[in-house]
């Protein structure tokens, strides 16, 4: 929310109570590194983390790592590609990331957009 003054905010309150939280992960990462952020970002989850973006083509190892905690915690992966501008979608992100939802379907019960 952007540009609220105090009266809006008050007014606004329930609404404010809710948690929303997504998260955003920008390759490249290594194992380790994604490993590490899993396992700090799990300490502090909350029944609230619905989505996750993948913006762009990871590695076999970190794209296990990613996958493990997709499944773990039963999130929905969001097609950034789609939704922004800010990243130039090539034909072959696009026949990865379908890949990857492909594998992911059949290998879980996850849900895609």
């Amino acid at each position: 929310m952007y540009n609220l003054d105090f009266k809006e905010i008050n007014e606004l309150s329930e609404f404010l109570k809710t948690k929303f939280s997504i998260i955003h992960l920008d390759p490249p990462y290594d194992e380790k590194e994604l490993l590490k952020f899993t396992a700090n970002i799990s300490l502090i989850l909350d029944e609230n983390l619905v989505q996750i973006f993948l913006n762009g083509l990871y590695d076999i190892n970190s794209i296990s790592v990613v996958s493990n905690f997709i499944t773990k915690n039963k999130l929905i992966i969001s097609d950034y590609y789609r939704s922004f501008n800010s990243y130039f979608f090539k034909s072959t992100d696009s026949k990865y990331l379908k890949y990857m939802k492909k594998q992911l379907k059949l290998e879980t019960d996850l849900k895609l957009k």
